[in-house]
């Protein structure tokens, strides 16, 4: 069995876990297509799991068989429920009425060997820095232990609270150990091309879907891009691509709910719009406005009583699992940090693990966004840094997407308004115009508002910059395909876009694949992988080892320090970026957490 094989089952694996887990979901809504039944599914079903692991993790590691059998056994107990309940009584539908459209399937192999490409990517070495600083730290501690209180006081990145630690950790509990945490940005990226490849296939009974749309041509922009740069976006655990993902589809499924008038889409949008906020604080902001606006366009909109009616039992779940995500990273803040929303310093709790004082740790990450190397002194006092960022961050992909993609909007929404004007296009009319454009903007500005007055670098961003260009623009093509009123004619846009996202995508896998032994650089290491009874040997590229030497605390505990610079890499446990001998054990063991000793004794 070759890698890229293994990878991409090993992803497929955990997709059907989240399909299952959530299918009971489905038995809440009307009748719906199957295709729209998975995507359902999965998205909710992810958010179960999400909730599941961050209970678990209050109680113990995740890197166990039983976290794995507990997940199997919940999907086993949806399945179970959805076949007693529906399964065994679906009525076979016309297969004339099933068929998708034959284009549709030359895309959805672009984005397969897409999947295989970016499986292979799992060898290759890792070139992002936070990786090394704290990203596999992070996931060592949620595999290893229940989540430690005061976690931050051994290193001040390991009280960033993101789900983005727990699901590496999760899958440590597979064959794949502790090199795990390189599956997680690919399992995202699988989750996102399952969605739009269902959509393809869905195209003949909504051929005219804005999120559908906007999910090609993110597509287009950011899968390119992403095989550019693997070794910084893909391989390494990072947060930043995770976010743009779930922040791409949330917009994707609130176009849908404008669009279609429909709450179904609505609850999706909020569910993924809170898992987003889980993997980047900064999107919370984000999170609430889509509840917001939503409300506002169900207000508004005719017939909202009887959609709700409809739907309301799926709204109480989405509500309950939006809830319970919730109020679980708060509880995840208050022990890791013993602040909630760290490391802002506004809601510190009374607890003696709490960090002494966010501030400090805060201000560098903010003035090295704005400046790299800049004194927060200077750079958060003044506006001498604004020069060099704006040209700095001209030059950054999403910023330039979001540019172009505002252009092409205007111009399409200024032909279609002629129109509407001369034809009097009743359809156009009745759909969603400027005041609605404005409304479904309104989170992704909020959210772009907020990354540009604190940590306005780009990576932070890339989801809200990404579809501050393409809402508008997937909006407005839409409106367009509308001027097609022949039903042959009516799937044209979407086929047009699927096009170009299939051209700009093939330039960039070709040559991938052309390059693709030259991927792991020297210095790799030969690892077997053991499946039950079946291994294969790979080439890996290790991570970096950290020299490292033993630092005693006043309390007499022993930690361990880098000597290089401030990268732990995989030296665990107990590893600190730079040495402070006030910091204290608060017990026996490391589970029981650390304090400032400095603050303690005050």
């Amino acid at each position: 069995m070759s890698l890229s094989i293994a990878v991409t089952l090993t992803w497929a694996f955990f997709a059907t876990l989240f399909v299952l887990t959530g299918l009971w979901c489905t038995l809440l809504s009307p009748t719906v297509s199957w295709q729209s039944r998975i995507r359902i599914a999965m998205w909710l079903g992810l958010a179960q799991v999400t909730a599941l692991l961050i209970l678990i993790n209050f109680f113990a590691p995740l890197k166990s068989a039983a976290t794995i059998w507990l997940l199997v056994a919940l999907a086993g107990a949806s399945l179970a429920a959805w076949l007693l309940k529906r399964g065994w009584r679906i009525k076979a539908t016309p297969a004339r009425a099933s068929m998708p459209y034959w284009w549709t399937l030359i895309p959805i192999a672009t984005l397969a060997i897409t999947v295989l490409l970016l499986a292979h990517f799992f060898a290759g070495p890792l070139a992002n820095y936070d990786t090394g600083l704290y990203h596999i730290n992070a996931i060592q501690y949620s595999a290893e232990y229940p989540t430690i209180p005061g976690l931050a006081n051994l290193h001040s990145r390991l009280g960033t609270n993101t789900t983005s630690s727990l699901f590496p950790a999760m899958l440590a509990a597979t064959p794949w150990e502790i090199e795990a945490f390189r599956l997680l940005v690919g399992l995202f990226i699988f989750l996102f091309v399952i969605d739009l490849s269902l959509r393809l296939l869905e195209l003949r009974r909504s051929p005219r879907s804005p999120g559908t749309i906007l999910m090609l041509l993110a597509a287009t922009a950011a899968i390119p891009f992403l095989l550019g740069t693997p070794a910084m976006l893909v391989t390494s655990p990072t947060p930043d691509t995770i976010s743009m993902i779930l922040v791409v589809v949330a917009a994707a499924y609130l176009l849908d709910a404008f669009w279609n008038r429909d709450v179904l889409w609505g609850v999706i949008a909020t569910v993924v719009a809170v898992l987003a906020a889980t993997v980047r604080t900064q999107l919370w902001v984000f999170a609430v406005l889509v509840v917001v606006v939503l409300i506002a366009h169900a207000w508004r909109s005719p017939n909202s009583k009887k959609n709700f009616r409809e739907h309301r039992a799926l709204l109480a779940v989405g509500a309950a699992l939006s809830a319970l995500i919730t109020i679980g990273m708060l509880v995840r803040d208050y022990l890791l940090s013993g602040w909630l929303f760290y490391p802002a310093t506004i809601f510190p709790m009374p607890v003696d693990w709490r960090v002494p004082d966010p501030s400090g740790s805060r201000d560098w990450i903010l003035s090295w966004a704005r400046e790299p190397g800049g004194s927060p002194e200077v750079v958060l006092n003044s506006w001498s840094w604004f020069g060099s960022w704006l040209a700095r961050t001209a030059t950054d992909w999403a910023v330039q997407l979001a540019v172009g993609s505002l252009l092409a909007a205007v111009i399409i929404w200024a032909l279609i308004a002629s129109s509407t004007k001369n034809k009097a296009n009743k359809n156009l009319q009745t759909r969603i115009g400027i005041k609605g454009l404005a409304l479904l903007s309104l989170p992704t500005l909020a959210s772009i508002a907020i990354w540009f007055f604190t940590a306005p670098d780009p990576r932070f961003a890339w989801g809200p910059l990404l579809i501050l260009g393409l809402i508008p623009l997937s909006l407005a093509l839409a409106r367009l395909s509308l001027q097609f009123t022949q039903r042959p004619h009516a799937v044209t846009v979407s086929a047009l876009v699927a096009a170009f996202m299939t051209l700009a995508i093939a330039g960039p896998a070709a040559s991938t694949a052309l390059n693709i032994k030259g991927y792991v650089a020297d210095g790799y290491e030969i690892r077997e992988f053991s499946f039950g009874p079946l291994s294969f040997v790979a080439h890996i590229n290790p991570v970096e080892s950290a020299t490292i030497v033993e630092f005693a605390l006043d309390d007499g505990n022993l930690i361990v320090t880098p000597t290089q610079d401030d990268r732990c890499h995989l030296s665990f446990p107990a590893c600190r970026p730079y040495p402070d001998p006030t910091m204290q054990f608060r017990g026996e063991s490391i589970r029981d957490g650390f304090r400032d000793g400095a603050s303690t004794s005050k």
